[in-house]
């Protein structure tokens, strides 16, 4: 089981038994199937590919400009790699589902020239925050060359968190001054040799000191997943028996391009730390139960799998604020 924490949040990874029989992994970065062995691993590891399926990011420019191109369809797809493709996936959603007639009726009709006014009014004021700061520091600031997703992010989160002060956000407006590339790396992250500073794709500024690994007797999590080891294993088991949807999708998802050739694919339980639709959740319970002990980010948690005598290669995710939990099965 993988266990990422994203700031004060976590997610979770499960390891199928056919990861370990035996593999190769390197001796910098062991699992073992043995119900008593959990570890916690910041991601300071190098990367040399691997797998972990925790990729994503925080938004450049590539990964961000789909949503602006997909604005006039009004469609939660964003292309084949999206991330609302994947949720779609997910969710088993239909994709030629139309919205109800109560889902089309409820709507609430504005003059255009207020909803200019209401969004200029929140821009201007939302520009003088950190987050805003932050973004204006970027080179194709108010140019046609800025995804339109950094210019609205401002806006977005002084809407979602009104109440939070230039201090609260500060080390998010650092994570977003990386994202753009005009932010600088803390030097304790630059003399990182585990974690090539090169190849990180998202970054918090001011985490304080860490460690490469960390003692499982540290958390509770690490605790309650050996303990129940026995029943996360049937649990897992019972979910083989269904992990195909009504629609006949298999469950199991390609979910990253790291570790690919190994077969590395995902059955996901959460997702951005909410459940998935239609998900059977009534045969894993206590694992359900155990992931919601902690709160869930880091974009997935749940059971991996992939082929056999194939291992972990080491590997870093590409960030330096996921803490991660494993537990071969």
């Amino acid at each position: 089981m993988t266990r990422s924490i994203t700031a004060l949040a976590a997610t979770c990874l499960f390891l199928s038994t056919d990861a370990f029989a035996p593999p190769k992994t390197s001796q910098h970065h062991r699992h073992s199937p043995s119900r008593n062995h959990s570890s916690l691993n910041d991601k300071k590891k190098s990367t040399t590919g691997g797998g972990g399926g925790f990729g994503g990011g925080f938004g450049t420019k590539s990964s961000s400009s789909s949503t602006s191109s997909n604005k006039k369809k009004n469609s939660p797809t964003r292309g084949k790699s999206g991330r609302a493709d994947l949720l779609s996936a997910l969710n088993d959603d239909d994709a030629s589902s139309k919205k109800t007639k109560a889902e089309k009726s409820f709507s609430r009709t504005f003059v255009k020239s207020e909803q200019e006014q209401i969004l200029n009014d929140l821009a201007a004021r939302s520009s003088t925050t950190a987050i805003g700061r932050a973004v204006a520091k970027s080179p194709h600031y108010n140019t046609p060359d800025m995804d339109p997703f950094w210019q609205l992010l401002p806006s977005l989160i002084s809407t979602k968190f009104p109440s939070a002060s230039d201090e609260d956000l500060r080390r998010v407006a650092g994570m977003v001054e990386h994202s753009l590339g005009v932010g600088k790396l803390d030097e304790d992250v630059v003399n990182d040799p585990w974690r090539p500073h090169e190849e990180l794709h998202a970054y918090l500024p001011g985490m304080g000191e860490t460690q490469p690994f960390m003692d499982p007797g540290q958390l509770e999590l690490c605790r309650l997943m050996s303990e129940n080891y026995e029943v996360i294993k049937k649990e897992y088991e019972a979910l083989l028996e269904e992990r195909f949807t009504p629609r006949g999708k298999d469950r199991f998802q390609s979910v990253t391009s790291m570790n690919y050739e190994s077969g590395w694919k995902t059955m996901v339980l959460f997702y951005n730390g909410h459940r998935i639709k239609d998900f059977p959740y009534h045969l894993c319970p206590v694992t359900t139960r155990i992931l919601e002990t902690v709160p869930l980010a880091g974009r997935i948690a749940g059971f991996n799998r992939q082929q056999p005598q194939s291992g972990i290669p080491l590997h870093s995710d590409g960030n330096n604020m996921w803490l991660t939990c494993q537990m071969g099965i």
